[in-house]
């Protein structure tokens, strides 16, 4: 019995996380990257080109996730982009693109 409520644990962690990818498709790094939506921030210093990143995040609720970053001198930021919420097995791929506008690829 502890054997199974053990895996019941562990499927109900798993399930209630969602996988955010964040990927710089850009000719040049990024910096003071932030990735956020609700109950949930995380930031990292520099996503340099051609690099991706693979975030685990538990929202509260519905979330939109909301994507800042610099590229040079520009500060970037987009709010809103996709939908996630904690149960169901949520994935979101976030690309910044060679014009620095950020895609929701899924």
């Amino acid at each position: 019995m502890v054997g199974c409520a053990a895996v019941l644990v562990g499927v109900e962690l798993r399930w209630n996380v969602v996988r955010v990818r964040l990927g710089n498709h850009a000719a040049r790094a990024v910096t003071d990257v932030r990735l956020a939506g609700r109950c949930f921030e995380r930031s990292i210093a520099r996503l340099d080109a051609g690099e991706s990143r693979t975030y685990w995040v538990r929202p509260c609720g519905e979330s939109g996730v909301d994507v800042a970053f610099r590229a040079g001198t520009v500060q970037v930021t987009r709010s809103n982009l996709g939908y996630i919420e904690p149960a169901g097995g949520y994935a979101i791929e976030l690309v910044i693109g060679s014009d620095m506008e950020i895609a929701v690829e899924r």
